[in-house]
């Protein structure tokens, strides 16, 4: 368990600095505490978008905002508005329960 810990920690400092380097200026540190559920809307704005930097360029995405696609926005609301989520939430299990997939639909 202690091994898990240290490498979460490694991790984090690895992407923190890597965001750092990208951001420059921009950059607002992460939380220094692990934060919980109830807390969620404690993230800034910022932290949010630097969050969703991460997963843009681990998964090798085009960008978080492209088309009819806005991963900043989503994560944002989905984060910080409770009745968004419990929407959101809705729709994905909806999807779920049909079997859909839920894809976008591009012009």
């Amino acid at each position: 368990m202690q091994n898990s810990k240290l490498i979460k920690l490694r991790a984090q400092a690895l992407i923190n600095s890597a965001l750092r380097s990208l951001k420059e200026e921009g950059y607002e540190e992460a939380p220094e505490k692990t934060v919980d559920y109830e807390s969620y809307g404690t993230l800034t704005p910022c932290q949010i978008d630097q969050g969703v930097v991460a997963l843009v360029l681990h998964c090798n995405l085009s960008g978080g905002s492209m088309a009819d696609m806005d991963l900043y926005n989503l994560v944002k609301t989905y984060l910080r508005n409770t009745d968004a989520r419990a929407s959101m939430n809705a729709i994905i299990a909806n999807a779920r329960l049909t079997n859909k997939p839920i894809t976008p639909k591009v012009p």
